[in-house]
């Protein structure tokens, strides 16, 4: 019983800072160039896959 309660207090641990990680809200940026056989390519959009973009 003791490993049992054990288990599920070491499995909440390490399950909160994940879930609590995903709910931030951030500012974050990602800046860089996009290239084809060394030609800045104008205009292109980026698209992360598994992410979504709030505006």
């Amino acid at each position: 019983m003791k490993q049992f309660i054990l288990y599920i207090l070491y499995s909440f641990i390490l399950f909160v800072p994940g879930v609590k990680a995903q709910r931030l809200n951030t500012d974050a940026n990602i800046v860089g160039h996009v290239k084809s056989v060394d030609e800045h390519l104008p205009f292109v959009s980026i698209v992360v896959e598994g992410t979504t973009m709030v505006q």
